[in-house]
């Protein structure tokens, strides 16, 4: 008010006071110096030229302060804001669309602890417990399902989430996290570092990159700290890979400079991983194709979209068209490497159960690459993806049920494994949140009836 007014202050150095009389309108004392104050009060009565200059450096913060000059200010950060957004190219040739998916086996396999790993069928399996990768999905899908549906009843459940990965690394120092616990709510584990931590790394990057939970704020940046000291060592590319995807979403405030340097090393790590491995007819980052496969891909694109590496961004590129090209993407019907894995020099797709994380991984992969390249190609290939959900995959059946809103744990070679767990339920609802994000048209139809006549909606 008193530089509004006009008038010269004399203050203690908090931070406000600071920042607004470091031009000269005033001067800074120390805190409880009463003799320090009244020779800064006596300085400015007693040099008449001295105290002007302060009135007008006042009077020229004050006039910033009127509400036009705010509204303007805003009105120019908006606007640098906005432009330098990226584009969205939007994807054509669409026609189906998707209809509200059902969160109810979801709500059944969460407790007041986590959600429980397997299930028989949509009905919970509690002796299989708990275990810090499904958490840590469960978190980011928990954020998506808060901000699209606007139903505060996801929020305590985001919130037991981030206490069971700040008890996971409870004590555990740079010994990573534990991961598994049983019904009971006993550790199973000792911590250590492995996939499951940097799926904690990529979920605390949501939790930071998204305005709407203050309260989550400070545990979720001191558990971050935590692991991403913990990671200052060799991890494997899948560790690598899960934590770029949640460094590459802090911005610069958040990304403090031990952050930064373990995003750009594991951006050079997968970066190094692929140009040993990769030849003209095997272009990827390992021997073999395991899991999670297209998470490899994409956080080579994210990761060096994030650091301005466009080496990283390119390499991510040509190994997911060829991971898509070897799935069968570019044809519409997706077959994916199975449970058993696949090694270079076998022919595809591989041996076990397709897995519904590999399918969503494929889905999100598809779309970093249409954000970095604009081309609506890669949107059209992320729709396929999703429809193996639904029933385009070999057999014809749709691992997502209509009835409870679960999602199959695998495809297998005749039938479907009957387990709804979560791993797999809330891989297709990350899947579904990501299409729509992206502004994409659905493919899924609501199965009022038989999940099998809606999937017989979805054109072969």
């Amino acid at each position: 008010f008193a530089l509004a007014a006009g008038c010269a202050a004399v203050s203690t150095p908090y931070w406000y006071a600071e920042d607004m009389l470091r031009s000269g309108a005033g001067t800074i004392v120390p805190f409880d110096d009463p003799a320090a104050l009244a020779a800064a009060v006596g300085e400015l009565v007693e040099q008449p030229e001295a105290l002007a200059a302060a009135q007008r450096e006042a009077r020229r913060i004050g006039s910033e302060l009127a509400w036009p000059s705010v509204a303007e200010a805003t009105a120019a950060v908006l606007l640098e804001a906005t432009e330098a957004a990226p584009r969205r190219t939007g994807i054509p040739d669409v026609e189906l669309e998707l209809a509200e998916t059902r969160t109810d086996h979801l709500r059944t396999l969460i407790d007041d602890c986590g959600i429980v790993q397997h299930a028989h069928g949509a009905i919970p399996n509690r002796q299989t417990g708990y275990c810090v990768d499904d958490v840590a999905r469960l978190l980011v899908v928990t954020l998506e399902l808060e901000q699209r549906t606007g139903d505060q009843a996801w929020t305590p459940v985001l919130y037991r989430s981030l206490a069971f990965l700040c008890d996971a690394a409870d004590g555990a120092g740079s010994d990573g996290m534990r991961n598994f616990m049983s019904y009971d709510r006993r550790w199973l584990d000792e911590p250590h570092l492995g996939d499951h931590v940097g799926r904690a790394v990529w979920a605390l990057g949501d939790i930071l990159s998204t305005a709407w939970v203050p309260a989550a704020v400070g545990p979720s940046r001191r558990l971050l700290a935590t692991l991403v000291g913990s990671l200052d060592t060799e991890i494997s590319l899948r560790t690598a890979a899960y934590a770029i995807l949640g460094l590459a979403r802090l911005d610069r405030d958040r990304l403090n400079a031990t952050a930064a340097a373990l995003l750009e090393r594991c951006v050079t790590q997968l970066e190094a991983a692929r140009d040993v491995t990769s030849t003209d007819g095997w272009r990827w980052f390992e021997e073999g194709l395991t899991y999670d496969n297209a998470r490899l891909s994409q956080a080579l694109i994210v990761g060096g979209a994030r650091i301005e590496r466009e080496s990283a961004v390119t390499a991510g590129l040509d190994s997911l068209a060829w991971l898509g090209d070897e799935c069968g993407l570019g044809e519409g019907l997706l077959r994916l490497p199975g449970h058993l894995g696949r090694v270079r020099g076998e022919p595809a797709p591989g041996g076990g159960d397709e897995q519904p994380l590999d399918a969503s991984a494929l889905v999100e992969a598809e779309l970093a690459a249409f954000t970095v390249t604009h081309d609506p190609a890669h949107g059209a290939r992320a729709q396929r993806a999703f429809e193996w959900f639904l029933g385009r995959n070999r057999l014809g059946l749709s691992l997502y049920d209509f009835a409870t809103g679960g999602c199959s744990d695998g495809l297998g070679e005749e039938a479907l494994n009957t387990n709804e767990g979560a791993e797999s339920t809330l891989a297709f609802h990350r899947a579904q949140h990501v299409l729509e994000a992206a502004g994409l048209p659905r493919v899924l139809r609501e199965g009022r009836g038989a999940s099998s006549d809606a999937v017989r909606k979805v054109p072969a």
